[in-house]
């Protein structure tokens, strides 16, 4: 954990995500401002980030990033980006100098070939389905391998708070049965969504949003853990929460006024 720390501070892009390898030998950033995603060894205090996607300025080249939101690695290292102001995901082989779109490539819309500020991807390790989290048309795609259009999984592109609906679809987690969870920002809450269901359940917050804790405000990300434990980071309540499952109250993890 101190290396991680010490890592993160020597970045001054505004990073926004980061992900830990599954030997959790490195961390990976999305640093953002620096429209690159850089990587860190956890076993090395002190070291320097190696870049494996961008770093070559903003822009729509395959060797570029625009504003880099999240970042997901593979079982194989691959490296997952989402480019959120070019609207696309890009995907850097192991080592590659530049990636491949793997999913958007049309500009901004509502098209099913198009993505609307991708904020959060996920890769499923058994079917190499990619799922991402489209923030500006308020949905969860599905983008199956080789394919140029997604498939809506979660909501109905209409933001709203009913059971269907999502408003500002965040940060998303996905287990080995293609369930779904999604930090639902503005509606203060994470939904579950099951395989091919059409509508969600609230598994953690959604009762306004607050400070009580049953509560959230401003649900920014989610993981999911064995046994079901549900952890979310409650933003605007400057908390990091967990919910057991089937919990209708949440145990805060970090102290708020610290």
């Amino acid at each position: 954990m101190e290396t991680k720390t010490i890592a993160v501070q020597r970045l001054n892009g505004s990073p926004f995500d980061l992900f830990v390898d599954g030997e959790r030998n490195n961390v990976y950033v999305a640093d953002t401002g620096n429209h690159r995603v850089q990587k860190f060894n956890l076993k090395a205090v002190g070291s320097m980030g190696i870049t494996v996607a961008g770093s070559h300025g903003p822009g729509s080249g395959f060797d570029q990033l625009y504003m880099p939101w999240a970042v997901y690695i593979d079982k194989n290292k691959n490296v997952y980006a989402a480019d959120t102001n070019k609207n696309r995901i890009q995907m850097w082989a192991r080592g590659a100098a530049s990636g491949v779109i793997v999913a958007g490539k049309n500009d901004k819309g509502k098209g099913l070939n198009q993505i609307g500020a991708g904020q959060s991807v996920f890769v499923h390790e058994e079917t190499n389905a990619l799922f991402m989290s489209n923030f500006c048309n308020d949905r969860i795609v599905k983008w199956i391998p080789e394919k140029v259009e997604g498939v809506i999984v979660a909501d109905i592109s209409v933001s709203g708070t009913a059971a269907n609906q999502l408003n500002g679809s965040r940060d998303i987690f996905i287990d080995q049965c293609e369930t779904i969870y999604v930090a639902d920002l503005w509606n203060n809450r994470v939904q579950k969504w099951k395989k091919s269901a059409s509508e969600g359940i609230t598994v953690a917050g959604g009762n306004e949003k607050d400070a009580a804790a049953n509560q959230l405000n401003s649900s920014w990300d989610v993981e999911v853990a064995r046994y079901g434990n549900i952890f979310v980071a409650d933003t605007d309540n400057s908390r990091f929460m967990k919910w057991a499952l089937g919990a209708t109250e949440g145990v805060q993890l970090t102290d708020a006024n610290a």
